[in-house]
C-alpha cells in the first residue's frame, strides 16, 4: 500500500530541475497571523550557501517539532485514521486473497497479484512491514518551518509505525546538497532523478505530497492505474474532493484527469484541523482506494489509460 501526503493548492514556485513546490520558501513578506507559522519563519534564500547553515541545528529543530507533534491531538487523530485505513484495506485483501485461492480460473500470477504483500500485516500497527514510504515536495528543510514540521510528521509516523528506514524515500528539486546530507543523516534515501510522480508500486506504499500540484497526483494515479495496484496505495496530500470542486472541469481534464476519474471511488479522510499552526497541514487528507469500491467501477474506467501530457509552461509541474 502506498501512502502519499500532500497539501492544499496555493501559490507555487518552479525549479528548473524538478517539479513545482507549493507554498514553500516564499520570499514575499507573510501576512501577520498569529496562527501562521510562516509569519515567524526564516525565508530560505536559494542563493544562501550551505556553508552558512548550521545543519546540526536544523536536525535539532526537526526532532523538536517531531516531539511536539507527537504530543498533539492532531497527531493522535492522524495515527488512528491511518490505523483504521490500513486495517480496512488489510481485511479486504485477506478476504479477496482467500476467495482467489479457491478460484480455479485464476493462474498463479493472478493469485500472487491479488494477495499482494498484505498477508503478514502486523497486528500491533496494522501497517505492512514491507511498505514503502515516499515523500515528494517537502521543500527546503533548512530554512522553512512549514517544511520542517511536515518532515517531522513523516519522522514521527515512521517511528511509531516501525517503518523500514531502508524503504523511506525523499525527493524535491530544491534540496541543496546540505539538505540531502541532512535527510540521509535522518535515514532517508534521496531519489536521484525527478520521477514526476510516476512511481510504480509493486507492494504496499505510503505517499506524502505536502502542498504539491495536481499533476504529481495525476501522474502517480496514472502510473498505478489498476485496481489491484491502487488498492495498495495510501496518499496523504491535497484533498481530491477539494481539487475536483474548486477546479474548472476543463482545467481538471488537462492536469488532473485521473484525479477526477478516481475521486468517487476514493475514501477520503480529512486531516483534523486541531494543530495549533493552521497553515502546515491545511486542506490535507488521507486517501485510499478500497477494493470493493474499485471493483464497482465500470470496466471502461480501467481501459482508458492514456499517459498524461503537460505543457512545458504548465505551472502545476516541471518536467524532467
Amino acid at each position: 500500500m502506498l501512502l502519499v501526503i500532500s497539501g492544499s493548492f496555493s501559490a507555487h514556485m518552479a525549479n528548473s530541475d524538478g517539479f513545482v513546490v507549493v507554498k514553500k520558501g516564499k520570499r514575499r513578506r507573510p501576512r501577520p497571523n498569529r496562527d501562521c507559522v510562516s509569519s515567524s519563519a526564516k525565508v530560505f534564500d536559494c542563493n544562501e550557501s550551505d556553508h552558512d547553515i548550521d545543519f546540526g541545528r536544523v536536525k535539532e529543530k526537526i526532532h523538536f517539532y517531531r516531539d511536539e507533534l507527537k504530543c498533539s491531538e492532531f497527531y493522535t487523530n492522524v495515527q488512528e485514521q491511518l490505523k483504521q485505513c490500513y486495517l480496512t484495506v488489510y481485511q479486504e485483501r485477506r478476504k479477496q486473497d482467500s476467495e482467489n485461492r479457491c478460484d480455479p480460473d485464476l493462474d498463479d500470477v493472478e493469485r500472487d497479484v491479488a494477495g499482494l504483500s498484505l498477508n503478514d500485516c502486523p497486528t500491533n500497527t496494522t501497517l505492512p512491514p514491507d511498505m514503502e514510504c515516499v515523500c515528494y515536495g517537502v521543500g527546503n528543510i533548512s530554512g522553512n518551518i512549514i517544511s520542517q514540521y511536515q518532515l517531522a510528521l513523516v519522522l514521527a509516523l515512521r517511528e511509531d509505525f516501525k517503518l523500514n528506514q531502508d524503504r523511506c524515500f525523499m525527493f524535491d528539486p530544491v534540496f541543496t546538497e546540505g539538505e540531502k546530507q541532512t535527510l540521509q543523516d535522518l535515514h532517508f534515501s534521496i531519489i536521484p532523478v525527478n520521477e514526476e510522480g510516476k512511481r510504480r508500486c509493486h507492494g504496499p506504499a505510503l505517499f506524502f505530497l505536502p502542498h504539491c500540484g495536481k499533476a504529481l497526483y495525476n501522474n502517480l494515479l496514472w502510473c498505478n492505474w489498476h485496481l489491484q495496484t491502487l488498492s495498495n496505495i495510501v496518499i496523504i496530500g491535497n484533498s481530491f474532493k477539494a481539487m475536483v470542486e474548486r477546479t474548472p472541469q476543463r482545467l481538471l481534464k488537462e492536469t488532473g484527469l485521473y484525479i477526477m476519474k478516481i475521486q468517487e471511488y476514493t475514501v477520503e479522510i480529512p486531516l483534523s484541523q486541531t494543530f495549533h499552526h493552521s497553515d502546515i497541514f491545511n486542506d490535507m487528507a488521507i486517501h485510499y482506494f478500497p477494493l470493493h469500491r474499485l471493483t464497482s467501477a465500470p470496466g471502461e474506467l480501467w481501459e482508458a489509460h492514456d499517459a498524461p501530457v503537460y505543457s512545458q509552461h504548465d505551472a502545476e509541474i516541471i518536467l524532467s
